[in-house]
């Protein structure tokens, strides 16, 4: 974030295990500034979206500007593409999710977007993940609405190399989790 904190940068990564068998493995999150607060905040993604990401081909990703109009990006192979979003700007998340799902011809594909209250810069905006709200506390869906930016949405068809024992030990240390 202090790389380029001067341009309020919005960050959406994941974890160095994410998407293996660890434990907690399919957590990734999102940093910025709130609106609400004016504070650097991070936000938890959790469900398949960061492992989406993963999968895509992305670690991190760093947003930074704004678009004259609403825009939304397609996280997938490797590939980032910046795409048109006025059709489903005012859609709420559910129809925003139905629609890139139809979109991109995979019911798989998880989304990171906003409604209309993030459209509008409400400052109770969440961002949601797919169908599903998130913690988001900090109004980082208004953010997203600042930028225009409708959604971001991933599909990873890629795989992780792990070292060799990885998945034994995983399996250790959710036995040693259970036992506290």
């Amino acid at each position: 974030y202090k790389q380029y904190a001067d341009r309020n940068p919005i960050i959406i990564g994941t974890g160095l295990l994410t998407g293996t068998f660890a434990p907690s493995s399919c957590a990734g999150f999102v940093t910025a500034k709130s609106p609400v607060t004016g504070s650097v905040c991070h936000l938890p993604l959790q469900w398949q979206t960061a492992v989406e990401m993963k999968y895509s081909g992305f670690d991190f990703m760093v947003i930074l500007g704004e678009s004259e109009k609403p825009c939304r990006l397609w996280l997938h192979d490797e590939l980032a593409e910046l795409a048109d979003a006025e059709e489903i700007w005012g859609k709420d998340v559910w129809e925003t999710t139905d629609w890139l799902r139809q979109e991109h011809g995979d019911d798989y594909v998880q989304v990171i977007c906003i409604g209309p209250a993030g459209e509008n810069g409400s400052t109770v905006a969440q961002l949601s993940e797919s169908y599903w709200g998130s913690r988001d506390i900090f109004a980082i869906g208004a953010a997203f609405g600042a930028r225009k930016l409708k959604a971001v949405a991933l599909r990873g068809m890629g795989s992780l190399e792990v070292a060799e024992g990885l998945f034994e030990t995983t399996v250790q240390a959710q036995q040693d989790i259970r036992k506290g």
